[in-house]
């Protein structure tokens, strides 16, 4: 079991960068038109229904700002977004993680990071944990991150994905869109 460190740059920096894409001025960039089409005239639903993709791009987006404002973070890592790693031929490792946080050269990988919906199966959440688990132990990414977008009933039934005590530790951001509100966590995973 690797033993919890300090935060990181990279965590810092995403902290910022998930504050500044849950601002009004940036968030509608994320949210999705209401409206609501077929079966007749279109109406507009009463829940923001939210996509992962979206603020994923809106989140690299206000990463690539942080960056550009300070040209050395580019000597600490670049951010790459949907790379898939079959490409390096390593046998059964074919993911591809929402962000990677690494120069590309051995022994630089600083974090991988996964998003997704507060509302997916806690399954599909497992399966996000088990890949970071994976990146960290075999490719040594110094952080595993997960970041989970949603509303405060939606975060409800994930609280028994999060119970093992043992195992590699994972960052957890949970991000509440109705309440623009952030809240980082670490849980040990290893399942």
């Amino acid at each position: 079991m690797k033993p919890v460190k300090p935060e990181s740059l990279i965590l810092n920096i995403l902290k910022a960068a998930l504050c500044e894409t849950v601002q009004d001025r940036n968030l509608k960039f994320v949210a999705p038109s209401r409206y609501v089409y077929g079966g007749g005239a279109p109406y507009e639903a009463a829940m923001q229904t939210w996509q992962e993709r979206m603020f994923a791009y809106e989140l690299y987006h206000q990463l690539r700002l942080i960056w550009d404002k300070d040209p050395k973070l580019a000597d600490h890592s670049l951010i790459h977004a949907d790379i898939s790693k079959g490409y390096q031929k390593i046998k059964d490792f074919d993911y591809m993680p929402d962000l990677l946080f690494h120069l590309p050269q051995p022994g630089q990988n600083c974090a991988v990071l996964e998003i997704k919906l507060a509302k997916r199966s806690p399954d599909t959440i497992r399966c996000d944990l088990k890949k970071l688990v994976r990146f960290v132990r075999e490719m040594e990414y110094e952080d595993a991150i997960e970041v989970l977008i949603g509303n405060e009933d939606e975060f409800k039934h994930l609280k028994d994905v999060f119970v093992d005590q043992i195992g590699i530790p994972i960052h957890l951001f949970y991000v509440f869109l109705d309440k623009r509100r952030i809240e980082p966590s670490i849980i040990q995973f290893d399942r």
